[in-house]
């Protein structure tokens, strides 16, 4: 009995609250207690960034995901609690009970004589081992539980905060949409009233239409389930995600491990000082995405200027000719200087007129279209060694550059 006694002190010593003055095996439980609330939280705030990052699953997702995970805890909540009360407290003070009743029955037979005493006595040593070790195991089994339900609220908490969390990031995508929304209609709206020479270029429609082909092209050979359109975006999205977060990296976190990069999730940790810039990088990646559009896109064929030229006016000639003479007047500088003074005997100063014009790669252009109309520009230019080269990234553009006496305007 004293053994029993000394082995409750050392290891399931229980007598107040302070858990620092609980037996060694206690304070081993209350170490996996902690590891386990760690490891909870961890757990959960991994699958929250996974979800996110997945564009199959998503905001939406997790919202279920926290709907489940609570149905889940709070099953487990009213399973352990009801064990925890029905089960093993009371079996805990019956075992008890059992272990005391067998050592009063020790104590009152050991001085007595019989034929059946060592096996009576050996009947009430198994009750009250019995009785010691079941009580023992109700005791450990009740504080088990009772420290589930400890996790169990230790982790709901911590679901509470990444809920909150995920309320800041649906907040900050809707904020990002609608900001960029209201940017790309200004922008398309003005596409969509753009007239050159009483020609209207471009109508919404279409531009949505190129847009939609670009993504369709960018899902290559790709096969699955999926339209080409969804596979597109996909891809763009992806590759888009990797790019932002590692250029927004130092928004979010300026000291950080050379691999430690930003991850979807983060943005609610953006300072809104930082917004501003975060929305910058993904608009800067977003039209690096447009300027990569593959070469066969209609993004590429129908907005390059050339092309767009011989559609719009149908390949007439002359009406090309006249809209190129149109442009060319235009391109006259708007400040001119005095005939006047020039034609004055004291002058001193002839004015030179240099006249430009730019198209994709120039007078040396590989471009069909482009080859094409060299000659109705050099018609206006009077030499093929004034029709200098732009870039591909500025293929939307024929440029006519007039310029006298140092004062110019370009059209």
């Amino acid at each position: 009995m004293r053994c029993s006694h000394e082995y409750r002190a050392n290891h399931l010593r229980e007598l107040n609250p302070d858990e620092r003055t609980h037996g060694d095996f206690l304070q081993k439980m209350y170490d996996n207690r902690d590891r386990i609330i760690q490891q909870g939280r961890q757990a959960i705030e991994a699958e929250f960034y996974q979800i996110i990052r997945d564009r199959n699953l998503g905001p939406k997702f997790a919202d279920a995901f926290i709907t489940n995970v609570r149905q889940l805890f709070a099953n487990a909540l009213e399973k352990f609690r009801r064990e925890s009360e029905k089960v093993w407290q009371p079996n805990e003070i019956n075992r008890q009970q059992q272990y005391e009743a067998a050592l009063q029955d020790i104590n009152q037979f050991k001085n007595l004589f019989g034929l059946t005493k060592q096996a009576q006595m050996e009947k009430y040593c198994e009750e009250a081992l019995t009785g010691l070790e079941s009580s023992f195991i109700a005791i450990i089994q009740r504080k088990s539980r009772s420290l589930s339900l400890q996790v169990i609220e230790r982790i709901l908490e911590h679901l509470d905060r990444m809920e909150q969390r995920l309320a800041r990031f649906n907040q900050k995508l809707r904020q990002l949409r609608d900001d960029f929304k209201q940017k790309a209609d200004k922008d398309a709206d003005s596409a969509d009233a753009l007239k050159i020479n009483g020609f209207k270029l471009y109508n919404r429609e279409e531009l949505n239409l190129l847009y939609q082909d670009m993504i369709e092209q960018l899902a290559g050979a790709t096969q699955g389930s999926k339209s080409r359109y969804e596979i597109g975006l996909n891809q763009i999205c992806t590759t888009m995600s990797e790019d932002v977060l590692q250029d927004a990296s130092p928004l979010w976190k300026q000291t950080r491990t050379a691999k430690e990069v930003m991850q979807l999730f983060d943005i609610t940790q953006l300072q809104e000082v930082n917004y501003q810039d975060f929305q910058e990088i993904v608009a800067a990646k977003t039209q690096l995405v447009v300027k990569k559009s593959p070469q066969e896109s209609r993004l590429k064929q129908d907005l390059t200027a050339c092309d767009r030229l011989f559609k719009s006016l149908q390949n007439d000639s002359e009406a090309i000719r006249s809209n190129i003479r149109i442009a060319y007047q235009k391109s006259q500088p708007l400040i001119l200087l005095s005939h006047a003074v020039l034609s004055s005997a004291d002058a001193g100063f002839t004015p030179a007129l240099n006249t430009k014009v730019a198209i994709v790669g120039g007078r040396n252009s590989t471009d069909p279209t482009a080859i094409k109309l060299i000659p109705y520009l050099q018609e206006r230019v009077g030499s093929a060694d004034s029709i200098t080269p732009l870039g591909q990234q500025e293929q939307h553009r024929i440029v006519f550059v007039q310029e006298q006496g140092g004062f110019h305007c370009a059209v």
